[in-house]
């Protein structure tokens, strides 16, 4: 896709480059989700000629370059992440590492838990302590044994690109931090991992919050419709 966009499009970079008298064209891409990767890409594709100079601003970018590239790339492609957003986080090795976590959480404690509290709620005539002994020895004899065997993990190879800021909640609002993008080399279980990705429940109420707090008016609202993302990208 960076190839075909940069062929299609570098003749009327030329052009007007050409037209306005310059050396060098100054291009900046903007990009969300596969848009971001798209951007980029063209970016770096782009940068390969010297008389033009592209940069790319994304959001939730998936993860696609080895942590040496993304480091190259620092210079001209930021890649911003709400929270817990899975996308940037996304890749083959990632999803296995995830799956080995959810197998081998150990649950069994819980579960006694759980357990004990529904045997101390109800008044029938059973020996509670000779069913929290036989939970116990049956968890302990047939399940903790899995949980306690070391789960193999897969390297992760690709990272979200360039130069990286995590916007995240604090608890009372959004704050936002330069991060490594080594960062986010694992999925982050959270009931807003898929929302954190979309644009209304993820990435404008965090921008919006953020440009408020900046600008000292709580009453901020951004020019344009915003929202109105939403219905060119369905």
């Amino acid at each position: 896709s960076g190839k075909y966009i940069v062929g299609k499009y570098i003749n009327e970079i030329k052009k007007l480059l050409q037209a306005s008298g310059r050396s060098q064209a100054e291009v900046t891409l903007i990009g969300y989700s596969l848009g971001a990767g798209v951007a980029a890409i063209v970016a770096m594709e782009l940068n390969e000629y010297d008389f033009i100079d592209a940069h790319s601003i994304g959001f939730g970018c998936p993860a696609l370059l080895d942590l040496g590239q993304s480091e190259e790339t620092k210079s001209y492609i930021t890649t911003i992440v709400t929270d817990s957003d899975i996308v940037p986080r996304m890749s083959g090795p990632s999803v296995a590492n995830a799956l080995v976590d959810i197998m081998s959480y150990d649950w069994t404690d819980n579960a006694l838990q759980d357990l004990k509290m529904w045997l101390d709620q109800i008044d029938l005539p059973l020996d509670k302590n000779g069913i929290m002994t036989w939970a116990n020895d049956t968890l302990a004899k047939n399940f903790k044994p899995y949980f306690e065997t070391v789960k193999e993990r897969m390297e992760q190879v690709l990272y979200p690109p360039g130069h990286c800021i995590h916007l995240w909640r604090n608890g009372a609002g959004w704050s936002g931090t330069h991060t490594p993008c080594s960062f986010f080399d694992s999925v982050e279980f959270s009931r807003t991992l898929l929302d954190d990705h979309l644009i209304e429940p993820g990435y404008h109420p965090a921008l919006l919050s953020l440009a408020r707090e900046e600008k000292g008016d709580l009453n901020f609202k951004f020019d344009h419709d915003l929202m109105a993302l939403n219905a060119l990208l369905s």
